[in-house]
């Protein structure tokens, strides 16, 4: 009888614990239930990291396509200048030079072009046309493009003074 007058959880004056409904981790310590303040501020800096590298990438992509636009439109007004000579410019010796849109300047420089073989008269002067288109780019870089193109006159046939251009010569027909 003596058994039943004790209260029911207590042996010898001590109090027992029940089991809790929880697991403890087999460490002994409570179960984490987030992330540490050092692994968020590593995912931080790696988040910035990429941020920071993605950012340049791109602003250098930019820089890029610019500087590609300014080459393709000096590229199309140095062939524009070469095709002027013998329509807009004369197809005599010298230089010739104008102002574009943009700040791009362009120059022709027309000069004799010499063949090796000094014994040997060709039937049609030769002139080695060049034409160099220059901008400033970014930065006080001075940029340029230049194009070189050989164009042949006939000497006896003089220029025409409206194009300042040989007339075409004439072949005889040899066809029967």
């Amino acid at each position: 009888m003596a058994d039943r007058a004790r209260p029911h959880g207590l042996l010898a004056g001590r109090v027992t614990s029940r089991p809790h409904s929880s697991p403890r981790p087999a460490g002994g310590g409570c179960a984490q239930g987030g992330f540490s303040l050092l692994e968020v501020v590593v995912a931080f800096a790696i988040l910035a990291l990429s941020l920071g590298l993605l950012l340049q990438i791109f602003s250098r992509a930019l820089h890029t396509t610019a500087l590609s636009g300014d080459y393709s439109r000096a590229a199309t007004l140095a062939q524009a200048r070469l095709n002027a000579v013998g329509v807009d410019i004369p197809l005599e010796l010298g230089s010739y030079g104008g102002d574009a849109p943009d700040d791009f300047f362009w120059q022709v420089s027309i000069t004799p072009y010499e063949f090796g073989d000094s014994a040997w008269e060709p039937p049609l002067d030769a002139f080695l046309v060049t034409s160099v288109v220059s901008w400033n780019g970014k930065g006080d870089n001075q940029r340029r493009i230049s194009l070189t193109s050989l164009r042949l006159a006939d000497p006896s046939a003089g220029t025409d003074p409206g194009t300042g251009m040989a007339p075409p010569a004439k072949f005889a027909d040899k066809t029967r």
